[in-house]
């Protein structure tokens, strides 16, 4: 694992929530050594750090692409049997000490990285116990404070480290005693997470990048940011993922159990499903529906049949774009089609909004335009045309 560079004090690549003071950028992590990851910091009054926003992307190049998926996330957070290590634990330790001590510390903490076996005792580990704790009073930093952070544990959590470390004479008695200057931090003003029990499904926008999914059940306080490739055939891959706050004042902690407990399958396939046909397509759709409201009279199928001839004018499937724009799946957990969004549909034409003969038809799936040619048009006037919409 490498750190390939050091900010500190400046904003993050794409927004400042939780790396308001600073990112650490770490490529090479095991199991994921095509990516490059950039941890986002916030600082405590005792001049600490912890991270408080994630974000995983793969090689920009085409050759080394790898495609960042939520199994390949877990992954990171669980234990290897062969090392005994968890990968994102090494990670956040290294980044925490990159910042709270300096870029040479981290180097020694990441290349003599050993877990801590459940009851303790091992001498390897108090030996990097009393390396951070010594750094810390160097540093003029509250040596407690530092190693619960550089662990992310509780002060009373590290007491019994502290104290296996003197026992193995790993730490000497004499900083015991040591009181070191306290800096003047001006801490951020945080508050808890508030569980948003009026969202009952996951909110998506989509952007030029992917798209900005918040509001996720199960993910209270966090959003995420799907930055997607699109290939030849149109199809859209993942090839990074933010995980940040979604609100500067939230105390939020970036850990592998937090990680772990994140839905990132149902927030990679949102994106995907938002971004497979581009931005801009869904984006209108938006425009076109306007706020949405929960009555599914007339009014609501006007809507449908207006977005499903925008779609058609557009070369898209029209009931994906009907599910983005309604925050619905596209597809159940069984991968077959929304029958919602089906009946929604049927509504509009039962209702006249959408006549029998104006229907999707694979013939119709846009692609890209041929260099130096015009894209012909649709001769049959009875069909939507690929060029503007069918006429109410």
């Amino acid at each position: 694992m490498e750190l390939t560079s050091t900010v500190i004090g400046a904003r993050g690549l794409l927004t400042d929530l939780g790396a308001e003071h600073g990112v650490v950028y770490v490529t090479g992590l095991p199991g994921a050594e095509a990516w490059k990851v950039t941890v986002g910091l916030r600082r405590s009054a005792h001049g600490t750090f912890w991270p408080a926003m994630l974000a995983l992307r793969s090689h920009p190049d085409p050759e080394r692409f790898t495609e960042v998926t939520s199994k390949a996330i877990r992954k990171l957070c669980v234990i290897d049997k062969q090392s005994g290590v968890r990968p994102l634990d090494r990670l956040l330790a290294v980044a925490v000490a990159t910042a709270t001590l300096g870029p040479g510390v981290a180097h020694r903490l990441n290349t003599e990285w050993v877990p801590r076996r459940r009851g303790g005792g091992e001498p390897a580990f108090s030996r990097l116990v009393a390396m951070i704790y010594a750094e810390a009073v160097a540093a003029d930093l509250p040596p407690r404070h530092v190693v619960a952070a550089v662990w992310s544990r509780s002060l009373e959590g590290v007491n019994d480290w502290i104290r296996d470390a003197r026992q193995h004479g790993a730490l000497g008695r004499d900083t015991r005693a040591f009181r070191p200057k306290r800096a003047k931090f001006v801490p951020l003003d945080l508050h808890e997470t508030v569980a948003d029990q009026g969202q009952p499904s996951a909110h998506v926008d989509t952007t030029s990048y992917g798209a900005w999914i918040t509001h996720v059940p199960g993910s209270p306080g966090w959003q995420f940011r799907v930055e997607l490739r699109w290939d030849k055939d149109r199809s859209a891959r993942c090839r990074g993922l933010v995980i940040e706050p979604a609100a500067r004042g939230l105390d939020l902690r970036i850990n592998a159990q937090t990680i772990a407990s994140l839905p990132l399958a149902e927030v990679i396939e949102h994106g995907r499903e938002a971004g497979q046909h581009g931005p801009t397509v869904i984006s209108v759709a938006r425009l076109i529906v306007g706020p949405l409201k929960r009555d599914r009279g007339r009014e609501h199928s006007r809507l449908v049949a207006q977005v499903y001839r925008f779609a058609l004018s557009q070369g898209v499937p029209p009931l994906q774009v009907i599910c983005a724009v309604w925050n619905r799946p596209y597809k159940n957990h069984q991968d077959q089609p929304d029958k919602t969004v089906s009946t929604w549909t049927r509504k509009a034409r039962e209702d006249g909004f959408l006549p029998e003969d104006v229907k999707w038809s694979p013939r119709l799936l846009r692609r890209p335009r041929p260099r130096g040619r015009p894209l012909p048009k649709l001769s049959n006037p009875g069909k939507p045309s690929l060029d503007a919409p069918a006429a109410d």
